[in-house]
């Protein structure tokens, strides 16, 4: 019982803390979230359309009929900190599912662990921080904190990953619930943002069409809501490109093939962007070098071909018009590289666990790993001291 209480309060107090953090950020920095929310009083005004992902401006214009809007900030600070402790709930589920502490404080052990992954971020530098003075941009992180429909669909988006890896088992008797639950899934990571089925959709296919132990009754069936996915993007991209529905900017935008890595050098000098590349990668980088066995690991190489192709993604694929350099075809790998640390993470304490590894490679990952986590803690000063995000 006393177990119980403490857990409930720690987690009401992190659940109060998220909501404080969002609405300082929101309130004292440039964000896209104040965008967002005077997108949907626009609409609410009508003054604007509903965009095709309506699933946040949706939220904010309902509360904006009774609430001043004044408050605004204070409601779209709670729905973002739901979301970011409904992610974290999902980890801690994760690694209690995957059995990493099988002794007696495992509870607090995966508790504190679930903390500490979802504070990562891209290792920074003194070259970015004191010479470039950016710590975000540029680089790909596993959390952001100012882009309210990318926070909002996280853990939606984490939801349809554990559940597609459960179907895709092959011991496990596809139902109509199964189905009915990827459907619903799908639909709800497309109307709040559809970034995440841009990597899920192709990284399924593939996994679908490899592997050798699934039956061609099961394959066909998990295309169903595969095809679901599809149609559901190809209507948003005609509404968002084509229409124009529900656009903040009224100047016309549409999508094209740009130049390798166009967008991330918008920001960054070219001779910067391996360095840009290595400090976020770099624990994944590390693992995968001398862990080969973690690509025989379902949930690692599951997310890892999703961040494959959202990383090709944001590599060659930009709008054209005023969104050129917001990047909004680099939102996927965020959710990507998140679902990579759990993943990771998760095998190497198995790994380590069974006593196989030696102790400076053991060093050497809970290094990574803390640098990784201190760099996520800095950047959230960083956002406070400097007022933006970057």
């Amino acid at each position: 019982m006393k177990e119980n209480y403490s857990q409930n309060l720690f987690n009401l107090t992190f659940l109060l803390t998220l909501t404080l953090l969002f609405y300082l950020i929101i309130t004292l920095t440039s964000n896209d979230v104040i965008l967002h929310i005077n997108h949907a009083i626009r609409i609410n005004q009508n003054l604007s359309n509903y965009p095709a992902n309506f699933g946040f401006y949706l939220l904010i214009s309902f509360f904006s009929n009774f609430i001043n809007i004044n408050y605004l900030s204070v409601v779209a600070a709670s729905i973002l900190a739901i979301s970011c402790y409904y992610k974290y709930s999902l980890t801690v589920t994760f690694y209690t599912h995957e059995k990493l502490f099988p002794d007696a404080n495992s509870n607090i052990k995966i508790l504190a662990l679930a903390m500490a992954t979802f504070f990562m971020f891209p290792i920074l530098d003194p070259v970015s921080i004191f010479y470039l003075k950016i710590a975000y941009i540029g680089k790909v992180a596993p959390h952001v904190w100012h882009n309210s429909t990318t926070i909002f669909v996280f853990p939606f988006a984490m939801l349809l990953f554990f559940k597609q890896i459960k179907v895709l088992h092959s011991n496990h008797t596809i139902s109509k619930i199964d189905l009915a639950s990827l459907s619903l899934l799908i639909i709800v990571n497309a109307i709040i943002k559809p970034s995440f089925l841009f990597v899920y959709l192709p990284a399924t296919i593939l996994f679908i069409f490899f592997d050798k132990n699934l039956d061609t009754t099961k394959k066909y069936t998990l295309f169903i809501p595969i095809a679901l996915g599809a149609s559901v993007v190809g209507i948003q991209y005609y509404l968002f490109y084509f229409l124009q529905v529900g656009s903040i900017q009224s100047e016309i935008s549409s999508v094209s093939i740009g130049k390798p890595f166009e967008v991330f050098l918008h920001y960054i000098p070219v001779w910067y962007l391996p360095f840009s590349i290595l400090f976020s990668l770099a624990f994944l980088i590390l693992i995968s070098i001398w862990f080969k066995s973690i690509f025989r690991y379902k949930p690692f190489l599951y997310a890892w071909c999703m961040h494959v192709c959202g990383f090709f993604i944001s590599v060659f694929v930009i709008e054209t018009g005023p969104r050129k350099y917001d990047g909004n075809f680099t939102w996927q790998n965020v959710i990507t590289m998140y679902l990579i640390f759990i993943t990771a993470i998760s095998f190497f304490i198995q790994q380590k666990n069974s006593r196989k590894i030696s102790n400076s490679r053991k060093i050497a990952v809970y290094v990574c790993l803390a640098m990784h986590l201190l760099s996520g803690l800095l950047y959230l000063i960083k956002i406070f001291y400097s007022k933006n995000f970057y």
